[in-house]
């Protein structure tokens, strides 16, 4: 399912487009996920609005092109994700934080037909408005969706020039909201962090690959024991057939 017919150029799948009893459905469907989180004691939850999943779909105008209260305007687009955060504060008020990971780009290549059609930085800063008057407590920019290509896990990040490869968008998106952005994408220099914090890019720092191969990488920073992350974004840890990371190889071979 999906917000429109459109053709997935990668996989070749045309999606079902949603009914509004589906979108409905959907949205109850987040809600009382975030219910049973919280009844297993979780502190809060992030909702998923980014690399082409459902939510993302519905706030790219590439892939939602509805003409209904779900399509067309940044606020229509939008309405499926603050509807969310409404129905879950319903249930918990300020006292569960709502935490949303967000698509920045589409990752189409600029200037192309394609990028034309999709989201924009001007569409993104309103979506982010759009979200922090709905009551989420943070953003986190990401970017890029399967058709696009390698965007979002771009490989042999082995230059802190090549960290970072969403923080012009990050840093737009903090000019235009008070609650706090978070950024990830190759991130792996402590000193790259430190300057994201100091010319205002983030507040916070996002990873996720480095700590397949270093589970223990923030205490490694903080307490000096590394100055970046032993991760060669090899992205062998998408393997199919289970977990695998050069680093650790090379590690168990002595190497």
């Amino acid at each position: 399912m999906a917000p429109s017919e459109i053709k997935d150029e990668l996989s070749g799948i045309v999606p079902k487009k949603m009914t509004e009893q589906e979108i409905l459905e959907v949205i109850e469907a987040f809600t009382k996920a975030a219910v049973r989180a919280k009844k297993a004691s979780f502190d809060g939850v992030q909702i998923h609005c980014a690399h082409g999943f459902l939510l993302s779909n519905f706030i790219s105008p590439y892939t939602n092109r509805r003409t209904d209260r779900w399509g067309g305007s940044v606020e229509n687009r939008a309405r499926i994700v603050t509807e969310i955060v409404q129905r879950i504060k319903e249930h918990y008020g300020a006292d569960f934080p709502i935490l949303v990971k967000l698509n920045a780009t589409d990752g189409f290549q600029p200037g192309s037909q394609k990028a034309d059609l999709g989201i924009n930085i001007s569409q993104v800063v309103k979506t982010t408005k759009l979200l922090e008057k709905a009551g989420v407590c943070s953003i986190e920019v990401s970017g890029g969706i399967s058709e696009a290509g390698v965007v979002t896990l771009k490989t042999a990040i082995n230059s802190p020039t090549k960290e970072a490869y969403f923080r012009e968008y990050s840093r737009e998106i903090k000019k235009a909201v008070s609650i706090p952005v978070m950024l990830v994408g190759g991130i792996r220099s402590l000193s790259v962090m430190e300057h994201l914090l100091e010319e205002e890019s983030a507040d916070l720092i996002s990873m996720s690959r480095p700590f397949v191969c270093e589970p223990d990488l923030v205490l490694k920073l903080k307490y000096g024991d590394a100055k970046k992350a032993m991760c060669v974004s090899c992205n062998l840890c998408f393997d199919p057939e289970g977990i695998k990371c050069n680093y650790k190889f090379n590690q168990n071979q002595g190497n």
